[in-house]
C-alpha cells in the first residue's frame, strides 16, 4: 500500500487535476460562446412619404398621379451572429405595407383603396457602443444595411383589374439605431429605427405603369432575439 504522501500519488493526483481543469475550462468556453449565434423577430409601425410626382401611364396616356399613404406596419426574422461584445451582423427578411389614403389622377379617377407593399431580404451589421452581451444592461446602437428588395406592390383598387400588382424591385440601403437590452444569457430586446433608401420605384402590370415613386420608408420596431 503506497503511502498518501508517494510522489506518484501526487503526480496521478496533480495530472487528474490538470485534466478536470482542462475539460472544465473547455466546457466553460464552450458555455460563453454558446450564445454567439441569435434569432430575432420584430415587428413595428411604418410610414411613407406621400408623392405627388409620380407618372401613371395607361391606354389614356401619361399623366401625374398624386398619392398619400396611411401608417402601416412591418415585420422581420432574422438570423445572426455576434463576433466580440460590439459587433454583430444579420441576414434579414422584412414585409412592408402601407394602406393607399388615396392615389388621384389628373383626370378625376380615384384609387381609394389597396396597399403600397415590399418584401426585402438585407444584410445588416451593426456596432454597439457599449459591451451588447453584458446581462442586465442597455446597450446603444448604429447599424447599416444593403437590401436586395425583390418586390415592391402597389394595388390601385377601384380603378380596375389591370391596375393591381404593379411591381418593381431593385437594390437599397438601410440605416438603424436602437437600444439593445440583455436580459439574459439567451434573452435580448430591442427598440430600433430605421429608414430605407430606395429612391424611386417604376411598378408596371399588363402594360400600366406608375412611374418615378418615392419608397423610402421609415419604421419603428419593438423585437426579441434568442441566443444559441
Amino acid at each position: 500500500m503506497q503511502h498518501p504522501n508517494h510522489p506518484g500519488l501526487v503526480k496521478h493526483t496533480a495530472l487528474l487535476t490538470g485534466i478536470v481543469a482542462g475539460i472544465a475550462l473547455t466546457f466553460s468556453e464552450r458555455a460563453a460562446a454558446d450564445d454567439d449565434w441569435y434569432i430575432r423577430a420584430a415587428g413595428g409601425i411604418s410610414w411613407i412619404d406621400d408623392d405627388d410626382s409620380a407618372d401613371l401611364t395607361d391606354p389614356a396616356g401619361t399623366q401625374n398621379a398624386d398619392g398619400s399613404f396611411d401608417t402601416g406596419y412591418t415585420v422581420s426574422l432574422a438570423v445572426g451572429r455576434w463576433f466580440n461584445r460590439n459587433w454583430r451582423a444579420d441576414l434579414e427578411w422584412a414585409y412592408r405595407s402601407n394602406d393607399n389614403d388615396e392615389v388621384v389622377l389628373d383626370d378625376g379617377r380615384i384609387a381609394d383603396d389597396g396597399n403600397f407593399a415590399s418584401s426585402s431580404l438585407s444584410v445588416n451589421g451593426y456596432y454597439h457602443f457599449t459591451d451588447g452581451r453584458e446581462i442586465g444592461r442597455i446597450s446603444p446602437y448604429l447599424g447599416a444595411g444593403l437590401a436586395w428588395v425583390n418586390e415592391i406592390d402597389i394595388d390601385l383598387e377601384g380603378l380596375g383589374g389591370e391596375y393591381e400588382d404593379l411591381e418593381d424591385d431593385g437594390f437599397g440601403v438601410q440605416v438603424m439605431a436602437g437600444l439593445s437590452y440583455r436580459q439574459s444569457q439567451r434573452l435580448r430586446w430591442d427598440a430600433e429605427v430605421r429608414w430605407l433608401y430606395f429612391d424611386e420605384a417604376d411598378l408596371d402590370n399588363a402594360g400600366v405603369k406608375l412611374e418615378s415613386v418615392d419608397y423610402n420608408p421609415l419604421t419603428v420596431t419593438l423585437g426579441f432575439s434568442y441566443s444559441f
